[in-house]
């Protein structure tokens, strides 16, 4: 991988589709931008859809907790953003029929 301070999109674009086969088929979509988190720093955002089945019907359940918590430690575990590209990470997730509602260009 790439040493902190640069990275190029194309790298990035590379090591997330090479982790993307280890995420379970819990995962529908992953998406993803880099740009600044609220402080002014660099980071990375990912964005999860996941099948409606990955949760009970609280969204914070803890099957659900689960299965977000090995998401976040696959990808933060494999892809080392900080680490390896000078990135801070954010993970958001959404459950399929949710995106089917929004119909959120950004997820899709």
């Amino acid at each position: 991988m790439a040493a902190v301070g640069y990275v190029s999109p194309q790298q990035i674009a590379d090591e997330i589709e090479r982790v993307k086969g280890k995420l379970g088929p819990e995962v529908v979509r992953l998406k993803y931008t880099v740009g600044e988190d609220t402080s002014g720093e660099p980071a990375i955002y990912f964005r999860i859809v996941l099948v409606d089945s990955a949760f009970n019907r609280d969204p914070l359940s803890e099957i659900g907790g689960r299965i977000t918590e090995r998401i976040r430690r696959i990808l933060f575990d494999a892809l080392r953003p900080n680490e390896n590209w000078g990135l801070r990470s954010y993970f958001r997730f959404r459950r399929q029929s949710e995106q089917a509602q929004l119909h959120d260009p950004d997820w899709a």
